[in-house]
């Protein structure tokens, strides 16, 4: 059982970085923003590190305040992070708020989806 979930854990993170990588690099092309596949998959994958600390901070330590503080500020700080990069990247404000609010919005929800379809779960 702890096998199967585990797996399945490993399947969801690899697929929403290369999918969302996917996504947010044809919504770059799309606004005309500079930035390769390759730069899009290593911005991504280095975003996802807050979301590890996040969810191992929290798996050791189960109080929910201390989750969605760490959500804000560790989440925050590596979605902000990602959204400077495209901001310098991306000419033009519509694209600008297309592109970095769709990124955010993916990023910090699925460290949420993490915390209660995984986290959860284990406990």
């Amino acid at each position: 059982r702890e096998g199967t979930l585990m797996g399945t854990a490993i399947g969801t993170c690899f697929g929403y970085w290369l999918g969302v990588s996917s996504f947010i690099y044809f919504l770059a092309y799309l606004c005309n923003a500079q930035i390769t596949m390759l730069q899009m998959l290593s911005l991504l994958g280095y975003g996802l590190f807050g979301h590890c600390v996040v969810l191992f901070i929290t798996y050791n330590v189960h109080f929910h305040s201390l989750f969605y503080i760490l959500w804000l500020v560790i989440g925050g700080l590596s979605t902000l992070r990602m959204v400077a990069v495209l901001i310098s990247r991306t000419v033009g404000q519509t694209p600008r708020l297309i592109l970095c609010g769709t990124l955010a919005a993916l990023h910090m929800l699925f460290l949420l989806y993490l915390h209660f379809a995984y986290h959860k779960m284990v406990e």
